[in-house]
């Protein structure tokens, strides 16, 4: 059988393993608060004498927008990073890209396997178990004996949510996208509304696309490549249409307006294929 394939792991040893899974202590909600108090009330000057200007450091409204890399992976995590064989990842990821890319075509496949070769900042263990727990129901149980159940890839992305989110990342805006079009199995039991988990994992993904300022082009980073900028167009753009989809779906108001939209739309790149580029126009 073939061995378990820890992507995000420096050994595949036990004591390892659950020591990066450890975490650093957390500070409380409210010193963290009050240290960003601190910080602004230092920086920002309420009178100047010599100018007669006050607030003389506080910055234009949104000038914190700008297109950058993407921050390094957390150096721990809470959940688990367990993967399954890289023979049954690779089985769903390509089904994934054969069967439901089509739906949100977010990351253009020929990128996103350029960033599992070498094992870019846009592969998250929280996007993969976002994507498993899509596709993994749909894999031959008599092929992959040991391959751990939807709601399990499910579970795993739910508890490492929380290390992703302190820092906005385009990596996780999708798995949040994909986590709120996750469908459990008829057999499992959840009270409540079957819309409701739904509804705030896609708000925490729009929410965090705008953090990152995808909805305005105007000040993009020079490190960033054109396969870069054109997935942050994608990501936005698929917000955009997520977001009224389920809207009107579920009789709920919608998050972003086409008012605050300063962004291009989506087009084919020269690398793309003719079903990449199909899947575009279209």
């Amino acid at each position: 059988p073939a061995e378990p394939c820890y992507l995000f792991a420096d050994t595949k040893d036990g004591n390892a393993i659950r020591s990066k899974r450890r975490g650093p202590p957390l500070e409380s909600r409210t010193s963290n608060t009050l240290a960003s108090l601190g910080e602004g009330l230092r920086k920002v000057s309420l009178y100047d004498k010599h100018t007669g200007k006050t607030f003389v450091d506080a910055e234009p409204y949104g000038s914190f927008i700008k297109w950058i890399v993407e921050p390094p992976l957390p150096s721990r995590y809470s959940g688990s990073i367990e993967m399954p064989s890289r023979e049954s990842q690779m089985e769903m990821l390509e089904l994934f890209f054969r069967e439901n890319y089509e739906v949100l075509p977010i990351i253009p496949q020929r990128y996103f396997f350029k960033q599992l070769r070498c094992k870019g900042p846009i592969i998250t263990p929280l996007l993969l178990n976002a994507i498993y727990a899509q596709t993994s129901r749909y894999l031959d149980t008599s092929k992959y004996p040991d391959l751990p159940k939807p709601e399990v890839f499910f579970h795993r992305a739910k508890r490492l949510l929380d290390d992703f989110l302190d820092g906005p990342r385009i990596s996780t805006v999708v798995a949040l996208c994909y986590m709120s079009l996750y469908e459990p199995s008829p057999s499992t039991h959840r009270s409540g509304s079957p819309f409701c988990r739904s509804w705030i994992y896609s708000g925490m993904a729009y929410r965090m696309c705008l953090e990152l300022g995808l909805h305005n082009q105007t000040n993009i980073s020079k490190d960033l490549t054109r396969e870069e900028i054109e997935l942050r167009k994608r990501v936005f753009w698929s917000c955009y249409c997520l977001d009224k989809v389920q809207s009107g779906g579920w009789e709920r108001p919608w998050m972003i307006s086409k008012k605050f939209a300063l962004v291009d739309i989506p087009v084919g790149l020269p690398d793309d294929d003719a079903d990449e580029k199909l899947i575009i126009e279209n």
